[in-house]
């Protein structure tokens, strides 16, 4: 596709002393100039930074409003997210990248994940995010309702919880997972 073909990869690396070699030189999002979309994404058949590369799965999408005080809340979450999923600290395989889109008005970070239809393995995905100890005045978390909006359709953060909506039910907490639902 034409977006496919836009796409350039910078760099591949295998081992923790890889990703420091890349990493260290790389800008940080404070440097990085408007309209850039970066993307970190395990490398495999069919992982590519498209939603169509995961017909079932979705995002966890953080937006980080422009303010003068908001530039160093982009620069620590997208570092602690990356050093998340390098040290696969969400303990989940359906975890398979991360988006960092620079934009006039706002930041936005995505988590991406193959597999949403399980909803107690999405929200724990969004639950290990080091997002929520950040300030809410500058940061909005959702799980929006992408590619299959029976099992996600919304979500609301705040300070003190992860919200999680799935269909009509507006409940905070998250039901379990019937084995159809998360089965391969």
């Amino acid at each position: 596709t034409e977006f496919q073909n836009k796409l350039k990869k910078l760099a591949t690396f295998s081992t923790i002393e890889g990703f420091w070699r890349i990493y260290l030189f790389l800008k940080r999002p404070s440097q990085i100039e408007s309209n850039v979309n970066i993307y970190l994404f395990r490398e495999g058949p069919g992982i590519i930074p498209m939603w169509e590369a995961f017909p079932r799965g979705g995002c966890w999408l953080l937006k980080i409003k422009k303010k003068t005080e908001g530039k160093g809340v982009l620069g620590s979450l997208w570092n602690d997210l990356v050093h998340a999923f390098i040290g696969e600290a969400f303990e989940e395989p359906t975890v398979v990248g991360l988006s960092l889109a620079i934009r006039k008005s706002e930041d936005i970070i995505c988590l991406w994940n193959e597999d949403n239809r399980c909803q107690e393995i999405t929200l724990n995905i969004g639950a290990k995010a080091p997002a929520y100890s950040l300030s809410m005045q500058h940061l909005s978390i959702c799980y929006p309702p992408a590619v299959n909006p029976s099992c996600v359709s919304a979500c609301r953060v705040t300070s003190e919880d992860f919200r999680y909506c799935s269909g009509s039910s507006s409940s905070s907490s998250a039901s379990a997972c019937n084995s159809a639902s998360c089965a391969s």
